[in-house]
């Protein structure tokens, strides 16, 4: 951890000064050769800007004025074409075609900076002949930089180009690479593309490449040498002052890095120690806490964590007590509910029952009543869950009861009404205010094929007959609000072929997701749809017809089917 970034640091510094003395020498040359051709385009405008009659007096006086800075220049001042200044030059007209231009250009096989300038019909053309002393002198004592031949950018070809021989008389400055100070004083290669233009072919360039070779040390001499005194002994020692002061800052990080590495590692110990205890099922351990960061923090987070497990886990044990006693309860109400039909020769019974929950509030039922007598009854309890559960049992028993009553008598003789009007009040007495439920019970007789029934509040069965479907009446309001409610019966006479339909709210008043319900008239259709059917597939038919409804396999309410048929 100590020594990876002091390499690192000592890397990132020799690299990050190679690569700055690289972009700020290749810049230093650039912008001194941009200088450079600026001068020449500016001397040519300003030959332009005289007047006509005074141009070639204007061009020697321009020319005795540059000389001085470039004794190779080359000057051509021309008007239609014809040579006006001087009168003896090796510099030849452009060839037709060219516009203003300036920068670098080829000319047989020799570089040059040049300017060309048009006014009207007077060109100027300057060059400036391009040699090894003069691109040493674009930023002295800098390294050695030249100029290296490019490549055609339409036909692929190399173009040959070379620098001009330096003149004799030129001033002498090296252009070479300077030696390394030290074995950290790297070399720099580097290097820029320069459009280069063809003298011969108007308007088409080449991409050369301006090149430059030293070492950092020569660089940052020549970029302090303008503003302090600085020789190569005074960088190179600011350059150690500078790795000094990083390995100080890096010492400093390293004792800072000991400490929070050691309370890193104490933290997750005890991290790994509290969640060997949990796995252990220990959930009563607690990690120690020391400090105010953010691993204090975590370990206080894993403590709440734990203490949050072993509450819920409690909870979970309730839980389970909870599932285990309605596991029961539901085994218990199964009970409550008819397994096996009454006897019949002509009346026919089944029932379908999907809860909502393990316990349901819907009830049905169906009893021998009697020689020749079947009663069948269903009911709704108001809510969900244990109370209506609990609340359904009593009305169950209470039912079996009268009916067993009222078979062992010495009449037989079994009233629906008379047996709702007593569940009524046995209800009202036994019950909160708020508990009622809905209620339908049936009394069938064979010898007289006749079906009376008591309705207390409960959704009109449905009797299919000859294609048609008829509601059945209600008699009554709900059974257990008041106990002075009056209850009345009504007869039907069955006839061969017959359905009769007890359901509850839960078929009828899912909803879809437009929130439209599937409602009475549905549930009609598909009785009718499918009454050729036998009964089981009947009830089978009217549950999937409720769960396409609502594309929903969890029924939101007890669904309880109960379809007679008479044969």
């Amino acid at each position: 951890m100590a020594v990876v970034p002091i390499l690192l640091l000592l890397l990132a510094a020799e690299n990050g000064a190679l690569i700055l003395s690289e972009q700020v020498a290749i810049y230093l040359i650039s912008a001194e050769f941009d200088r450079h051709v600026n001068d020449l385009k500016r001397s040519a405008n300003t030959i332009l800007r005289m007047e006509a009659d005074g141009r070639p007096d204007a061009a020697r006086r321009m020319a005795l004025a540059i000389e001085e800075r470039y004794p190779n220049l080359q000057l051509l001042v021309s008007r239609a074409g014809q040579r006006v200044l001087p009168e003896e030059t090796l510099l030849t007209h452009p060839p037709t075609g060219w516009n203003e231009a300036s920068g670098l250009v080829v000319k047989d096989g020799l570089l040059y900076s040049w300017a060309h300038q048009i006014s009207s019909d007077w060109e100027i053309s300057i060059l400036n002949p391009i040699t090894p002393n003069f691109l040493a002198g674009l930023v002295p004592h800098l390294g050695k930089v030249t100029i290296i031949g490019g490549v055609s950018s339409e036909d692929n070809a190399r173009v040959v180009m070379r620098l001009n021989e330096p003149d004799a008389e030129a001033s002498k400055v090296s252009n070479e690479i300077p030696p390394a100070v030290n074995r950290l004083d790297l070399r720099i290669v580097w290097g820029k593309p320069l459009d280069t233009a063809l003298w011969d072919v108007p308007g088409k360039t080449v991409e050369a490449t301006l090149g430059f070779y030293s070492h950092i040390s020569a660089v940052f001499r020549v970029i302090f040498s303008d503003k302090a005194d600085f020789d190569q002994g005074s960088l190179i020692t600011l350059f150690y002052a500078l790795m000094g002061a990083f390995l100080l800052i890096q010492a400093v990080s390293l004792v800072i890095g000991v400490s929070l590495t050691r309370t890193i590692t104490n933290a997750v110990h005890d991290l790994y120690e509290g969640t060997r205890k949990v796995t252990d099922g220990d959930f009563s351990h607690r990690i120690p806490i020391s400090g105010g960061d953010q691993l204090a923090d975590l370990s206080g987070s894993f403590n709440h964590m734990t203490k949050k497990v072993e509450e819920l886990l409690i909870v979970a044990k309730a839980q389970e007590r909870i599932v285990a006693e309605l596991e029961i309860a539901r085994a218990v109400q199964a009970q409550l509910y008819p397994t096996s039909v009454p006897a019949s020769l002509n009346f026919h019974i089944e029932a379908k029952y999907i809860p909502a929950l393990s316990v349901s509030g819907d009830y049905y039922d169906y009893q021998p009543a009697g020689p020749g007598r079947v009663a069948a009854a269903i009911g709704d309890v108001a809510g969900k869950g244990i109370s209506a559960a609990l609340l359904m049992a009593a009305v169950a028993s209470n039912l079996r009861t009268q009916l067993q009553f009222c078979v062992e008598s010495a009449h037989h003789i079994v009233s629906t009404s008379q047996l709702v009007d007593q569940l009524n009040k046995h209800l009202f007495a036994n019950t909160t205010p708020e508990k009622y439920a809905t209620f339908f019970l049936s009394l069938y007789d064979e010898n007289t094929e006749e079906l009376t029934y008591t309705n207390a509040g409960h959704l009109q069965p449905l009797l299919i007959r000859n294609g048609t479907v008829e509601k059945l009446e209600v008699n009554g309001m709900v059974v257990g609000l008041f106990p002075w409610a009056k209850y009345t019966e009504s007869r039907l006479k069955l006839q061969a072929g017959d359905l009769l339909l007890l359901y509850t709210d839960g078929v009828t008043e899912p909803e879809n997701a437009y929130e439209e319900m599937f409602g009475d008239d549905r549930l009609a259709d598909v009785v009718l749809s499918n009454s050729h059917l036998p009964g089981n597939e009947i009830l089978d038919r009217i549950s999937e017809a409720v769960e396409l409804w609502t594309y929903s396999q969890e029924s939101r309410d007890d669904l309880t089917l109960l379809l007679i048929r008479r044969s």
